[in-house]
């Protein structure tokens, strides 16, 4: 059944690739390749448009869900081995959002609050995303959408009034290679395609589909590029130290200035994408979880994954530092779940039972 407009997964498209970028990442790519920072999101951005031109083939095209089209294309050992590598992969992924929100709002808004109370409350919010349905979800995302692009639109706004170009200059100073190198230990924060899997057979798809999802996604990757680029611009050799990217560019306006009067609003707006956006990939992480022990009730699963969050969070102090330094030592694991793994499900989506052999229906349509 289609449950999702196509409006909205434009939406979640834009939503999903421009948010999570604007607090670590920047400081982290500064740190690698300095003023080529900008070229690192070009090169994911490239990579990332081929995967999501083959994810959008199959939600256009497929006639069942996703985890109906990787249990009959996969043997049931790899399957499993699949559902639990998925498992780890947004599960990790909502935990580095979640430690990066609570140190924003640590410093924007509260001092004083700890972060296990930040996430008490949050657990509250996953928990009752983990009992509706993802077209609940979209509209939820629909309604937040037009907060989200103000506060977007300002912290952009303020980055280009802050930045010096000449900071930026010469272009690719220190080489492809560093842009390379850069890569490797940053891929975590891309391949946010791989969320869309999920929608397989729910998308309602309407005239210009492509175009449209491809404008969303591009117009998302420009504003990442942008920011990026205004960062390294604006702060130059001490990006690095820079880590909450956005705050930094938020603190660094001037005092008196009308903006820096409303700058508390406008990251509020900003903050209810971010929020929505760990909501969303801990949905992800539950729609695995429950694959993978599907005989385990439903309330008894969200309380165990909840749970979960909380103690590798509690016993990483809530730090980002404390999970970065996994985050490059699994850097080549990361890169097969996120590239070379997808490649091979296209492969066997398209030639599956399930996925309707494709090439061969539409001969038969003709």
């Amino acid at each position: 059944m289609k449950t999702i407009s196509s409006r909205q997964f434009y939406a979640l498209i834009f939503f999903v690739t421009v948010v999570g970028k604007f607090l670590y990442l920047p400081s982290i790519l500064t740190a690698y390749s300095g003023s080529s920072a900008y070229f690192v999101v070009l090169f994911f951005v490239l990579i990332d448009a081929v995967f999501l031109m083959g994810v959008l083939y199959f939600i256009k095209n497929s006639q069942h869900s996703f985890f109906t089209n990787l249990k009959e294309s996969v043997q049931k050992p790899l399957h499993k081995i699949l559902l639990f590598l998925y498992t780890l992969y947004f599960f990790f992924k909502t935990l580095l959002l979640i430690v990066e929100s609570s140190e924003l709002f640590q410093v924007s808004f509260y001092s004083s609050f700890k972060h296990y109370e930040f996430f008490i409350l949050l657990a509250f919010l996953i928990l009752y995303a983990f009992s509706v349905s993802s077209r609940t979800l979209l509209r939820c995302l629909e309604f937040l959408k037009p907060f989200f692009i103000i506060g977007l639109l300002f912290v952009l706004l303020v980055g280009v009034m802050n930045a010096n170009v000449l900071y930026s200059l010469p272009i690719l100073e220190n080489g492809l290679s560093k842009v390379l190198e850069t890569a490797s230990k940053s891929v975590i924060w891309f391949g946010d395609f791989l969320i869309l899997f999920l929608f397989l057979n729910k998308v309602e798809v309407k005239k210009h589909f492509y175009k449209q999802s491809l404008i969303h996604f591009f117009t998302a990757s420009l504003i990442v590029i942008i920011f990026v680029f205004c960062f390294y611009s604006t702060f130059n050799v001490i990006s690095p130290q820079k880590t909450l990217a956005m705050c930094n560019l938020l603190q660094n306006m001037s005092g008196t200035s009308v903006f820096s009067k409303l700058d508390w609003l406008f990251v509020s707006f900003w903050s209810l994408g971010l929020l929505f956006n760990i909501i969303l990939f801990s949905y992800a992480t539950f729609a695995f979880f429950k694959k993978l022990f599907p005989k385990l009730q439903i309330k008894l699963s969200a309380i165990i994954l909840v749970a979960l969050l909380f103690l590798v969070l509690l016993y990483n102090n809530f730090q980002v530092s404390s999970f970065y330094p996994f985050i490059k030592n699994a850097s080549y694991f990361i890169l097969v779940l996120q590239y070379i793994i997808p490649i091979l499900l296209f492969m066997l989506f398209y030639k599956s039972k399930t996925g309707g052999n494709y090439a061969k229906n539409k001969v038969e349509k003709q």
